[in-house]
């Protein structure tokens, strides 16, 4: 096998609002195992599933004044057909793995105790590029 250089991948979030939880998780699972370096940078802020997809870079970076958001994982339905489908005990058991798996990749991409993860989450914290870095969150403020 021939060991290749590859050159670093810049992926920008000038507003990430966020999105489909399980998109994000995917998203953040490509980027985790890319062969070629993958450079993050928060232009403004990464809410919900965009801070997630933040922490699947190898290099995080945040603008000065971008911003981070907590946000647990939620269903939407587009129709009452759509929720007639699900039963409400199996989407409670799916999203509570879903947001399990949530704070497992926080804890394990910052080191921070699970219970301040989980506080992080139940609050809704918004934190600041500067915090992002103090949690290791986030690996520089450009």
């Amino acid at each position: 096998m021939q060991i290749v250089n590859l050159e670093e991948i810049t992926v920008k979030i000038k507003r990430g609002e966020g999105g489909c939880a399980i998109s994000s998780m995917m998203i953040y699972g490509l980027l985790r195992t890319c062969f070629a370096p993958v450079k993050c940078i928060v232009e403004n802020y990464a809410y919900s599933g965009s801070f997630l997809i933040l922490q699947g870079a190898a290099k995080r970076v945040m603008r000065k004044g971008a911003r981070l958001k907590f946000h647990w994982a939620t269903a939407q339905f587009d129709d009452d057909a759509q929720r007639d489908i699900i039963e409400v005990g199996e989407l409670f058991v799916y999203l509570t793995q879903l947001n399990e798996r949530l704070y497992d990749v926080i804890q394990g991409r910052s080191g921070l105790p699970r219970k301040l993860v989980c506080e992080l989450y139940k609050e809704g914290a918004i934190i600041s590029a500067p915090r992002a870095l103090k949690l290791s969150l986030a690996d520089k403020i450009e």
